[in-house]
């Protein structure tokens, strides 16, 4: 298994993932910067990534 993991775990993680469509909030992104820092410390990202350095796409009202 790629990374070491458990098949049974990692179909267990995607059980519980949503793919809906929901706009981005602070929370996701900072979610998300904790797995690149996670993934830059294990060397599978070159560089540091910053989760908050994107364009958000903001609907009109």
């Amino acid at each position: 298994p790629f990374w070491g993991l458990d098949a049974g775990i990692v179909e267990q993680a995607n059980g519980r993932r949503s793919y809906a469509v929901r706009p981005v909030t602070p929370q996701n992104l900072t979610e998300q910067q904790k797995i690149a820092d996670a993934f830059f410390a294990e060397k599978l990202l070159p560089r540091r990534i910053d989760a908050l350095d994107v364009a958000l796409f903001k609907p009109e009202a």
